[in-house]
């Protein structure tokens, strides 16, 4: 299962939200059963989970608190793999995106498109797979 692909687009104020369940990058990997892969400042950001109809993130410059509002109840496993995907890809918590880089169920759906192949395909393979799409119609 991949996590979800759109999160709301974090809004920054001076002061966050108070209250909900205070935690810290490191202690959402260890709920999550993964190895927090960054030691640091961005490792100990606090993040505060509050229970809210409509999903919003409220972030503080300069790795400041950041409040994840989710649907989810906040003490809940999929309220802590949420709050872990924002932070890697909607907050950008370099934290957050390098413990949850290559585990799958945190991979974003990968749209369909050209295979990752390495090379650039030739004017003959792109007029051989026209012509075969042509015949098949």
């Amino acid at each position: 299962m991949s996590t979800e692909l759109w999160y709301p687009i974090p809004t920054y104020h001076t002061r966050p939200r108070f209250g909900g369940l205070t935690t810290t990058v490191k202690k959402l990997c260890a709920t999550n059963s993964i190895q927090c892969r960054f030691e640091g400042v961005s490792s100990h950001r606090t993040i505060r989970l509050v229970k809210s109809k409509k999903p919003f993130i409220e972030c503080t410059p300069n790795q400041g608190p950041v409040c994840i509002g989710t649907r989810y109840p906040v003490t809940s496993e999929a309220a802590q793999e949420y709050a872990l995907a924002a932070m890697a890809y909607a907050v950008f918590d370099l934290a957050a995106r390098e413990s949850v880089r290559g585990i799958k169920k945190f991979n974003q759906i990968r749209l369909v498109g050209r295979p990752r192949s390495g090379r650039i395909k030739s004017n003959a393979e792109r007029q051989r797979e026209y012509r075969e799409r042509q015949q098949s119609r």
